[in-house]
Order: structure tokens, then sequence, then C-alpha cells
């Protein structure tokens, strides 16, 4: 048993087969992302982690890799629109859970980045589930609505994986979580207002270390970089009333804004589309989970997405952590058994959540320029049963052995079964 921890250990702390290297891949149905369609018997060349060329005709330079994709599907790297990976390790044990904090003052400025566990087992997990970059959210914090700043963690198993920190300001609206705020929705919406209104007239400027060093400080910075449109304002909430009223807040202060969970959206999908706000859901849920979500129907991602939202996806309860890359591979397939075209559930799982968090320059696209993070499909990624074939992350190609694999191997021999792996 401790032999087998080892392999383990030594396993998962790899984050990469083999170094960088320059690489073409060919013969390749290419998903590009982009408005065209798929690029039969493309090619796509990678130098130094980045996307050089990618076409029908692209001529390798001499001494580069040259892998012959068979006619498989390439696309870009997947990524989770809101998520807890890195923070959740088992749900039920308190010692492995660090999603959020009930003291301390911090608010709007809790980092949930420092948080996050870049060697969890549960991260090569959903990499070979062909997850490459993951939105990270936190929970709670001592200072509702606000529940912290959410962070980017790329999943290349590096010992600093976080690829950005302190991207958003998020806050929790409804149900439960106004028993926080007094015990109404309306002191939610009220409370966020007037943090909003006090960041806006705080000079930048404070006379005096104390108020420099104070959290109250620390978070009207990080609202006034919201207010700034330099990161958005995510609020997650599900009631339709609720994104109304956070459709409007962003058009008062003129805010970038994303919303997670969302569950009624649909029903104000034409507001939502003029204020060019994005929106993470789940389209697996059908059923109200409360009487937040009476209106949650299984096309909401396609009726979204027909009046010209941007949806990315995720998933909520263990499958936020615990299956954060094929829990969002069967939420995309669910949205195409009720309507989403496949095309738009593939953007929904790579260009719209990144440029939703803010990477949409650099992540997202299978175009030059772009960070080399690409996945080889042996079918169709929106089938559960389909695996990654090759996975690279800024050029490298990662190790897809999970811990799942290694323990199903050790048992199989040990009862003189054959092992699939």
């Amino acid at each position: 048993m401790k032999l087998l921890l080892v392999i383990v250990s030594a396993c998962l702390a790899c984050s990469s087969a083999a170094a960088a290297q320059d690489l073409m891949i060919r013969n390749a149905r290419i998903f590009t992302g982009e408005d065209r369609a798929v690029i039969e018997n493309g090619a796509v060349l990678v130098r130094d982690g980045i996307i050089k060329q990618v076409g029908a005709e692209v001529i390798p330079p001499e001494g580069v890799t040259s892998l012959d994709a068979g006619g498989a599907l390439l696309t870009y790297g997947f990524m989770n629109g809101a998520t807890q990976l890195g923070l959740v390790e088992m749900g039920s044990s308190g010692a492995a859970t660090d999603t959020g904090m009930d003291k301390g003052h911090l608010g709007a400025a809790f980092d949930i980045s420092y948080a996050i566990n870049p060697n969890s087992t549960l991260i090569p997990l959903a990499r070979a589930d062909g997850l490459t970059m993951a939105a990270i959210v936190p929970g709670q914090s001592d200072q509702p609505p606000f529940t912290g700043m959410p962070a980017l963690l790329q999943l290349d198993g590096s010992g600093d994986s976080t690829a950005r920190r302190k991207v958003a300001v998020s806050v929790t609206i409804g149900g439960a979580s106004a028993e926080e705020s007094g015990g109404s929705r309306a002191a939610q919406w009220m409370q966020l207002r007037r943090a909003l209104n006090e960041a806006a007239e705080e000079k930048e400027e404070r006379p005096g270390r104390e108020a420099q060093e104070s959290c109250a400080a620390y978070g009207h910075q990080a609202l006034r970089q919201v207010l700034a449109r330099e990161i958005p304002l995510v609020i997650a909430t599900r009631r339709e009333s609720d994104i109304r009223n956070a459709v409007r807040l962003a058009g008062d202060y003129e805010l970038r804004l994303i919303l997670v969970g969302a569950d009624e959206a649909w029903r104000a999908a034409t507001e939502i589309a003029g204020r060019d706000v994005g929106v993470v859901l789940n389209p697996l849920i059908n059923l109200p989970e409360s009487f937040d979500s009476i209106g949650a129907r299984n096309q909401a991602v396609h009726l979204l997405a027909k009046a010209g939202v941007s949806v990315a996806f995720m998933r909520s309860g263990i499958h936020a952590s615990y299956n954060a890359g094929l829990g969002i591979r069967e939420a995309a397939g669910t949205a195409v058994a009720y309507g989403m075209p496949w095309d738009e559930a593939l953007r929904a799982l790579t260009v719209y959540p990144a440029r939703m968090w803010g990477v949409g320059d650099t992540h997202g696209l299978i175009a030059p320029g772009y960070s080399a993070d690409l996945v080889l499909w042996e079918g169709d990624p929106l089938e559960p049963s389909s695996r990654a074939k090759h996975v690279w992350i800024a050029g490298d190609e990662m190790e897809l052995t999970t811990r799942q694999d290694l323990l199903t191997e050790r048992y199989a021999e040990q009862n003189g079964l054959q092992s699939n792996q």
C-alpha cells in the first residue's frame, strides 16, 4: 500500500509527460471556436507554447515533431465557468474543504486563490476529461452579500497553477443567503448598492496607515476595480426578479456582469443579451431546488443562446469539484439534446467562458497567438463515454493517468482481473 501511495503521489505531481516542444498536429478535424465550420484534415503548428498556424495547408518547419491525429476532433481545452476545484477534496470532511470564511471582516476583498491546492487529486481527473482551465468561485465570506474574489486555475499540475488572481468580485443573493443579511433579499440589494456607492465616493489616497490597512479599504479597492470595468461583478442568484435586479444594477453602474446559477435567466433573456451579460448555468437542473428556481427547465440554455446571450457551463454539489470536467461535458450534451446547436455548446465550453472571465484574448480559440491549450478526442466530447487521447496546456503534453486509474489497476491485479486502462 505504501508503494502505491508513492506511485500515486509521483504520478499526480507530474504536470506533463514530456517537456514543452514544438509540435505539429496534422490530419485533424479542428473546431477552432470561430464562426467558420470545422476544418477537415487540418493542422495546427505550436511553437514555444503558442499556436502559430492553423489551416488545411500548414507546412511543418524542419525538426518539428509531427502527430497524425487520424481524423480525430481537435478542440481548445475546456473551461468550467464556476467551480470549486482545488478547494474541495472531500465534501464530507471540513478539513478537506476550504470554500469560504465566516469571520475576519474581509468581505469583497477575500481572495480565494490562497486556498487553492494545485496538488488536489481531483485536478488530474478533470484534466483527463479535457478541462484545462477553471474559474474558482468562493462560497461565502463574513460580509454578505459578498463572497470574495474568484481566481482562474490552470490545470497543468504545477506548484503554482493559479493563472490569474482576483479576477472578479463575487456576490450571492437570494434564498437562504438572505438570512445572513437581516432576513431580506431587499437588504442584500441595498447593501450591494451602498457598498458600490461608498467605493465610488472614497478617495484613492487615504491619509492614515490605519485607514489604508483596514479590511473595508481593501474591499472598496476591489469594488473600484469593478466600477472601472477592470474586472466583472459576479452575482450568484436564481430567481427572475433577482436576475432583473442584477441587470438593472449593471446598467446603473455600467458594470461588466456575470450571472452564476441563474436558473430563471431564460425569462429575462432579451434584457440579459442587451446588456452583454454572461451567464454560467447548469442545463441539467429542470426541477426546482428551491422556491427561487421554480422556473428551471432543460431548454433554458437554448433559449438564452437563441436570444444572443453568451453562456458557459457549471455543475453544483459534488460535480463542482469531483467531476468538474466530466460534469460540464454532460451539461453541454444535455444542452444540445434540448435544442442548443452542437457548435454553440462547444463555444460555451471554450470561447465564451474565456471571454467572460477576462482571458479571451489569450485563451478559448484555436487561432494564431493563443495559448496552445488543446485536446484531441477519440470521439464526440459531448458524449460522456468519449475520452481525451491527448491534452496539451501551453504546448506541454499532460499526463492523463489519474489516481482512479492506478487504483483500478491495483485492485484488478489483486483480484486476477484484467484492467481496461
